[in-house]
């Protein structure tokens, strides 16, 4: 049934932009590449777009509906390039780091046959034939960034497709590196492995090798751009070319391969794009020699850069001794047809395969590989075990990490002999445990929310709908290196130190003096006073599982988004039971709540706690932190009475239960996670905020240059100022600070409840059984562009049907009957009567009983209403998202509730906003900001400005138009908030918590993450060496002033000179 909605919504959401005429510049040396760029292009153009492919090499294979433009190299620049190959190819490339050196030679010469292509007359018809018109330029990227030029020259948007990871090209995106827990290309560990002190070392060795390999080609690639766009005035500068890439397809897929790695959204993994969903049936020589393998086959490819003259006949002699005695069949790809390696009936030779087709075949036991990452790829996505004869490139870190993974083994193809080839095959063959470990891999690698095909259909064309996206790209792209690192903050911060220590300094002489002398006695007990009170003023789908959604938070408004998610669920046949403090708005009838009430003192007190703050002017973010602080600790008592409870603790005693998921709904309290471990199943997190607020339980990364904090409303563009930098670097440490205090006060209520308890951790290893969040939120339309783990999930607006539901009879009769239009007046499920002065209550309905429009009031006490009017109706409760979604509703007047703000923005209706407390103020702020409506004060409300701000709003169509614009963008996903929470629900269930998404960041402490011992070591060397020179300096300049020749040497003084 998922599935079957996936769909609908897919082919719902790529129809409006079928028939787009896109340009596919794939004209790279490497014919691997050109499969999985042209895989892409068949995909595209089966989908209904138009599209035209520029190639160098030959394809091998061609479309019926793809225009072919092929700029063919000389023979002579081929007889280069396979030798410049084979040169390579002789040689151990094991190191990854001695490899990119002892290829930048050979790169910059291969490169160089490159500038013909851009100078050919065929590309050059591309921009100045009036008559072509592309929509989309895909770029087949293979250090060749001089190509990006062609879409300016044709003033349209491209994205890039790359046969690697994120790693290779990422930061062209602004994608972040995490050197202390994703490796590099070429460093190969297991999946989910933490990287120990010497592989991060080494892991950023490998990195500045990386660098320094790309810095080279970069240079000889501005060298092309000059040569060839220097003066161009529809080009910008060379290092301004990639600035409109809107995103980047990688052939990978981080959850199954490797690491676990944050990822911008315009990175797009389409790992085993050139995989058919359906094999294409083999050709009938091919079909018949497998079907006729009673024991098996085995396919040998060392893919398309090596050909029969890069190897050593030798080694070419041992594999056709060896596979030639197999009674297995082989099908070896060989390109030399008229020089065969030796005739034997068991061995089928082809200059070319289908070899996903081929390994798709049931009867392929062993594949027998160059490890190139397109052949490990189709080989895992089969479940075929493998033997890796690794060259050159990546291929012995793929080959590696595969053997690491336990799909294969690896051998080394320069020192290939008979008696370790023929073991090597028979081991992979006969023992079970390679092809079970390919199997299970197999399992989580087709495990997605979309094919790899359908992600590739959909971002294109949501590129091309969107035109070029630019709301998707990070601010880091047009960041300098300070300031996405924060060191030019980093180097005022230490100027202020040193001023502030020069002061201190001068400050101390003077009350030493004048001051301290008769009072501290010594000098270092007076420097120990200063210096205190000097750090004082510094700090002044898995259906019908049994699924246990506890949802014990104060907040009803949270509640709501819980309790949206747990009816989600039971619709799709998992059995819930819901466990809540606060009555629930609406029940369902296939979930089970369980409520376990606050007792009345409770209750007044948490109700006193939010009467107080609402009270006061919320909009400073530090006043409102402590305000909250101030009542924490009495908050988190009153919370601790909950998990003391009979019914909560037969949620666990109770044999009967039988739990396979909790979904905790998160809101400072960290110590009800402890559940799960009693009830030993994984959980989740579901929390209405966005990634930036408990996104580090995961650890995902803050990023706080460029990416806004809860409480930081400016537009992410503007962030990137360093006053903006610095303000948001506060408001993180603020809320680092109140942060702590909560947890602090939670881990108190844990250690009286589970003090002692064998079946739960400590307390700070609670959280690292959470699988993954679930955000009520929305970054790529709603304020922030950052980059997010696998872990962190957003289903903004899961609240929101997809259908509304027909609203009671009373509120449809009254909206119908409202030729003016009405407006929605909600402050909220915290803000009661009592919370509101009676002054602003009456302001409040003097203005709106004098309005032509219908005003629905929520209002939660009706023995005191504000008034009666006949323009108003009053509820205790209403369905808010249904009422929205009413083509009467011209107004919302809200008090900007992360859910409300959401439903209003998805219904594309303007607010006017009366911040109380919480996220609220920044809620209303960032609304304004995008022109959605308009902010005014609850606490100083008048008649005049409340009914000047409604009329503004209702008549100024600029409102109306910039909320339904972001409506459109914020309906615009891949998969639907519901889709996304069933899938990754089952998801968990199926993998059994889902170990593997987990970043290693959540068991690696705070120095390994930010690599500060290999920094301290680094520098300690440094600081090492450089003494040692200063020594060595000191002995040879002594030793060279004693050897300086003396104009009256000792010997001399008492010669005397007999003269005649």
């Amino acid at each position: 049934m998922a599935a079957v909605c996936f769909s609908v919504l897919f082919l719902a959401l790529v129809a409006t932009a079928n028939g787009a005429n896109i340009l596919g510049l794939f004209v790279g040396l490497s014919p691997s590449h050109l499969i999985i760029q042209l895989s892409m292009a068949e995909i595209l153009a089966e989908n209904g777009h138009n599209v035209t492919v520029l190639t160098i090499l030959e394809p091998q294979a061609r479309h019926e509906n793809i225009t072919y433009i092929q700029i063919a190299l000389e023979q002579e620049d081929l007889l280069e390039l396979g030798a410049l190959i084979a040169d390579v190819a002789k040689k151990n490339n094991d190191n990854g780091v001695m490899f990119l050196l002892r290829v930048l030679g050979p790169f910059t010469k291969i490169s160089t046959k490159l500038i013909g292509v851009v100078n050919h007359p065929l590309y050059r018809d591309l921009y100045e034939n009036k008559g072509n018109k592309f929509d989309l330029v895909i770029v087949g990227f293979f250090f060749n960034s001089f190509h990006m030029a062609l879409a300016h020259k044709l003033k349209v948007p491209q994205v890039v497709a790359i046969s690697n990871p994120p790693s290779y090209i990422g930061h062209k995106l602004g994608n972040p590196h995490e050197l202390s827990y994703v490796p590099t290309t070429y460093l190969p560990i297991t999946l989910g492995e933490n990287m120990d002190l010497g592989k991060r070392a080494y892991n950023i060795i490998l990195f500045l090798a990386g660098k320094l390999f790309w810095y080279w080609a970069e240079v000889w690639n501005g060298a092309v751009f000059e040569q060839m766009f220097g003066n161009d005035p529809d080009i910008p500068r060379y290092s301004e070319l990639d600035k409109n890439i809107s995103l980047i397809f990688f052939a990978s897929h981080g959850i199954s391969e490797r690491s676990i790695r944050p990822n911008l959204p315009t990175v797009i993994e389409v790992g085993g794009i050139q995989i058919k969903e359906t094999p294409d049936p083999l050709p009938q020589n091919l079909k018949e020699f497998l079907e006729n393998a009673p024991d098996g086959a085995i396919l040998l490819s060392l893919g398309t850069n090596i050909k029969r003259s890069h190897l050593n006949q030798q080694t070419v002699g041992t594999m056709f001794k060896v596979l030639s005695q197999l009674k297995q069949k082989v099908i070896w790809k060989w390109d030399d047809l008229d020089n065969l390696p030796g005739k034997s009936d068991n061995i089928l030779y082809a200059h070319w395969l289908p070899q996903t087709d081929i390994l798709a075949h049931p009867n392929i036991k062993l594949f027998i590989t160059h490890a190139g990452k397109g052949g490990i790829t189709e080989a895992q996505y089969h479940g075929k075990p493998m033997l890796a004869l690794p060259v050159f490139f990546d291929q012995p870190q793929n080959a590696k990490a595969m053997e690491q993974q336990g799909f294969g083994i690896t051998q080394s193809l320069l020192t290939l002999d008979e008696q370790s080839f023929t073991k090597g095959i028979r081991e992979v063959l006969e023992n079970p445990k390679y092809a079970r470990a390919v199997k299970s891999f197999s399992t989580i690698y087709r495990d997605r929310p979309l094919s790899a095909k359908d992600t590739l259909i959909y971002w294109v064309d949501y590129v091309i709908r969107h035109h070029g996206a630019k709301h998707l790209q990070s601010p880091v792209v047009h960041m300098s290196f300070s300031a996405v690192h924060n060191i030019d903050l980093l180097f005022l911060f230490l100027v202020a130190i040193f001023i502030g220590w020069l002061v201190m300094k001068l400050l101390g002489r003077i009350l030493l003096h004048h001051i301290l002398t008769d009072i501290t006695g010594s000098r270092r007990d007076q420097m120990a006073v200063l210096y205190f009170a000097g750090f004082l003023a510094l700090v002044a789908s898995a259906n019908g599982a049994n699924i246990l959604g506890l949802f014990a938070g104060l907040s009803p408004s949270h509640l709501i988004i819980q309790l949206s998610m747990a009816q989600i669920l039971a619709e799709q046949g998992h059995n819930m039971t819901v466990v809540t403090v606060v009555e629930p708005p609406f029940t369902h009838k296939d979930i089970t709540y369980v409520r376990i009430p606050l007792g009345k003192e409770d209750f007044q007190g948490f109700s006193a706690i939010i009467s107080e703050i609402a009270k006061k002017d919320n909009s400073n973010v530090f006043t409102f932190l402590w305000a909250i602080f101030s009542g924490s600790s009495e908050l988190s008592s009153r919370m601790s009475s909950i998990v003391k409870h009979p019914l909560y603790k037969d949620l666990y005693e109770n044999q009967d239960n039988n739990f396979d998921l909790v979904i905790v709904g998160y809101f400072v309290n960290s110590f009800q996670l402890a559940l799960a471990h009693k009830l030993k199943v994984p959980q989740v997190l579901a929390i209405s905020n966005p990634p930036c607020y408990i996104g580090h339980k995961l650890g995902n990364p803050p990023e706080v240059s460029y990416v806004p904090s809860t409480y930081m409303v400016s537009a992410q563009a503007d962030v990137v100022g360093i006053g903006n930098r610095f303000t948001n670097l506060l408001y993180l440490a603020a809320e680092r600070v109140f942060w702590y205090f909560l947890e602090y006060y939670s881990e108190i209520t844990y250690r009286q409840v589970y003090k002692d308890d064998p079946d739960v951790p400590s307390y700070s290893d609670l959280d690292k059984n959470v699988s993954l969040i679930f955000f009520a939120s929305h970054g790529i339309s709603e304020r922030s562009i950052r980059p997010n783990l696998p872990t962190v999930i957003e289903v903004g607006g899961i609240q929101i049907k997809e259908t509304p539901d027909p609203l009671p009879q009373n509120l449809e009769e009254f909206l119908k009957d409202a030729p003016d239009g009405a407006i929605l007046l909600s402050l909220g499920t915290n803000i009661k009567r009592s919370h509101l002065s009676q002054e602003t209550v009456g302001t409040m309905f003097n203005v709106l009983s004098h309005l032509k429009q219908k005003v629905i009031w929520k209002w939660d006490d009706f023995d005191n209403l504000p008034g009666k009017s006949d323009n108003i109706l009053y509820a205790h409760w209403l369905p808010q998202d249904d009422i929205l979604a009413h083509p009467n509703i011209k107004l919302f007047i809200t008090h900007a509730g992360k859910g409300g703000i959401t439903e209003a923005q998805y219904h594309g209706k303007p607010m006017l906003a009366l911040p109380v407390f919480f996220d609220q103020p920044q809620n209303a702020k960032a609304m304004e900001q995008q022109g959605f409506g308009i902010i005014q004060s609850i606490h100083n409300l008048d008649e005049q400005s409340f009914a000047e701000g409604i009329r503004k709003v209702l008549e100024n169509p600029k409102y109306a138009r910039a909320v339904k614009s972001f409506s459109t963008l914020y309906r615009d996903r891949p998969t639907t908030a519901k889709a996304s929470l069933i899938y990754w629900v089952d998801y968990v269930i199926r993998h059994h918590g889902a170990k593997h998404l987990q970043s290693p960041v959540v068991h690696m402490s705070f120095i390994a993450v930010y690599n500060l011992d290999v920094f301290t070591i680094l520098l300690g060397t440094i600081v090492v060496i450089w003494i040692i020179l200063k020594a060595v300096a000191r002995f040879i300049i002594r030793k060279l002033r004693r050897t300086t020749i003396d104009p009256h040497p000792k010997k001399f003084k008492n010669l005397k000179i007999k003269t005649n």
